[in-house]
């Protein structure tokens, strides 16, 4: 089996990703916003409306990538179901799309996380945000080694749920609100630093909506161009709060549900770097699947 052969789909509890891997090179096919939590219990999982629209992506998958090995990982959400939930999730996956169903756990994800990374981080001491759905994993690394790793049951699902109104097409609420919920909910950072690595399409989810970037001067990588200071990235926050949804969904019309969760997620992102005393923020495209193509390319 050679790698461009591979067709890697990452489910997380909001965004189902599609990516393939052809001479050497990961190539972005597609994002899909599915809300997994809604009509969601652990007993149950998820919804039988939701179950179909995530058989839809794999079947399609497997139809235009025909001959190429399909792999499925899942995270977040899917840890939240019961034994036999899950159980009863796989055995109806595998019937309705003849593939595996791969969920990884907390540790897992942050491994890979800081596969798809170890090459791209200064060796000063440096955090790693991954902000999902229903979960977040936070890294903290020294000289290309991890020092710290903190797993938090909180992402941009379960703030939406306390504070619903994030979605509507203007809302009154501010940061600050969010901030002040999530910061009680976050661990203590002992290993204080001052540049943060934020993953996960935020490059370009930041270049879209005009975030003001600027040169990446602390290390030469093509893939992470530009930084932000965490000042600029809190003021442009609170802009964020003020536009309306409508506008916010412009930004990406190729999967315009995505951007219902970016006041939730720039809140959560801002509450951790405050907590962390981040003085520069990275934004990052990179993410799980970055991590496992690594994986995958050693096993070859």
């Amino acid at each position: 089996m050679t790698l461009n052969e591979y067709v890697l789909i990452d489910i997380g509890t909001s965004t189902t990703k599609v990516y393939t891997y052809s001479q050497k090179k990961l190539f972005h096919v597609k994002n899909q916003t599915i809300f997994l939590s809604e009509g969601f219990t652990s007993q149950n999982g998820i919804t039988t409306e939701n179950f179909k629209k995530i058989c839809i992506i794999i079947n399609e998958a497997k139809k235009n990538y025909a001959g190429k090995e399909v792999l499925v990982f899942a995270t977040a959400i899917f840890r939240k179901f019961s034994d036999s939930a899950l159980e009863k999730f796989k055995k109806e996956f595998k019937t309705e799309t003849g593939l595996d169903f791969k969920v990884l756990s907390h540790n897992e994800e942050n491994l890979i996380l800081e596969e798809a990374l170890i090459d791209k981080i200064p060796t000063k001491v440096t955090l790693l945000i991954n902000i999902g759905g229903g979960s977040t994993e936070l890294v903290i690394m020294k000289d290309k080694k991890t020092i710290k790793r903190e797993n938090i049951n909180l992402g941009v699902g379960s703030i939406i749920k306390r504070f619903p109104e994030l979605v509507a097409e203007t809302t009154l609420l501010r940061p600050s609100e969010i901030i002040n919920f999530a910061n009680d909910q976050l661990p203590l950072f002992e290993n204080k630093t001052e540049i943060a690595f934020y993953t996960g399409g935020e490059l370009k989810y930041m270049q879209a909506a005009k975030y003001p970037l600027t040169e990446n001067k602390l290390f030469e990588d093509d893939k992470h161009p530009q930084i932000i200071s965490f000042e600029e990235f809190s003021k442009k926050n609170k802009e964020i709060f003020e536009t309306k949804m409508s506008e916010l969904k412009k930004f990406m019309p190729e999967n315009p549900e995505w951007m219902t969760g970016s006041r939730a997620c720039s809140a959560l992102a801002e509450t951790i770097c405050a907590k962390c005393g981040i003085k520069i923020i990275v934004p990052s495209n990179l993410n799980l699947i970055d991590g496992l193509t690594k994986r995958l390319e050693k096993k070859n």
